[in-house]
């Protein structure tokens, strides 16, 4: 399947313990409509992956030391050489392409347990025949604090510095950003602060093609109505344009996902618990750390 998806990443929380990846159509009618696939499980004895933002199908897995690639359409996995950090320091992952060499590579920053900025970075370089990771110091001292987006070659990701300001880290480059979901907006690079409950405006900064911060103010219509004042994480845009939102909190209950059409002002909202009534319910009593992923594609790559 090559029609872009939304990509669900859950950890089950009884049974097996597995690795759980649904997907689903999300410009389709209706919206996010099943793709008719069973859902993936890949069975583990580690209490928790974390997921990094999927590119060309391919996505990036981690549980603390232990990194793997995986392509959920061919259902292929590689494993990586163990990240040599200390067990009870941070580590962060990003995952990246470079379409010019056609190169995938994983960044992982290491430092200190708790808020303290590290210059440690690892590489490594998929098919590049070094089995092991390349270890560099950034020239920043940073902490990352938000999933990581890939861009004609180029990675970026937001984080703090010591002294807690806001930077934009594009692969040891640093700007200073101003707010801290990063988000892909149309094909641009974009950084988004939460819609405001009273007034329904989302602010964007949205870096141009001449490397420029432009400012961008979309208010949304019936938000404090639809959202009954629950907060909402704006996730990016997908291919009809349209703006798409994830509930930020969902314990006892199913995700639910807005779209917003720009053009027609339409805010739709649906609740992904309809889609899976014969699996356990997609909630925080049946999973835990439940991450969604827009325009997953299925992919052929060979690892």
């Amino acid at each position: 399947m090559t029609r872009p998806r939304v990509l669900i990443v859950a950890n089950e929380s009884t049974g097996e313990k597995s690795l759980v990846f649904y997907t689903l159509y999300q410009e389709e009618e209706p919206l996010l409509s099943s793709c008719h696939q069973q859902p993936m499980r890949i069975t583990n004895n580690a209490p928790r992956f974390i997921a990094s933002q999927p590119i060309l199908g391919l996505i990036c897995l981690r549980n603390g030391s232990e990194v793997v690639i995986h392509n959920p359409g061919t259902k292929n996995i590689q494993t990586l050489p163990k990240i040599k950090a200390p067990s009870l320091s941070f580590k962060k992952t990003f995952f990246g392409y470079d379409g010019v060499t056609e190169v995938f590579k994983v960044l992982c920053i290491t430092g200190p347990r708790g808020f303290k900025p590290s210059r440690k970075c690892h590489v490594y370089t998929m098919g590049s025949g070094k089995n092991s990771w390349r270890r560099f110091k950034c020239r920043k001292r940073h902490y990352p604090s938000t999933e990581g987006l890939c861009k004609e070659g180029n990675l970026y990701y937001g984080a703090q510095s010591i002294s807690r300001k806001s930077l934009l880290m594009r692969f040891n480059q640093v700007n200073f950003c101003r707010g801290w979901n990063l988000v892909n907006y149309n094909g641009k690079i974009a950084v988004a602060k939460n819609v405001d409950v009273d007034t329904g405006d989302l602010q964007m900064w949205v870096l141009d093609d001449m490397g420029e911060w432009l400012s961008e103010i979309i208010t949304i219509p019936r938000w404090k109505e639809t959202t009954n004042n629950c907060t909402y994480h704006f996730k990016g845009t997908i291919g009809t344009g349209e703006l798409v939102f994830i509930a930020r909190y969902f314990v006892d209950e199913s995700p639910i996902v807005l779209y917003y059409n720009k053009n027609t002002k339409n805010l739709r909202r649906f609740t992904l618990e309809e889609l899976f009534k014969d699996l356990p319910p997609l909630n925080h009593s049946s999973y835990h750390n439940i991450q969604i992923f827009l325009n997953h594609i299925d992919s052929t790559w060979l690892m």
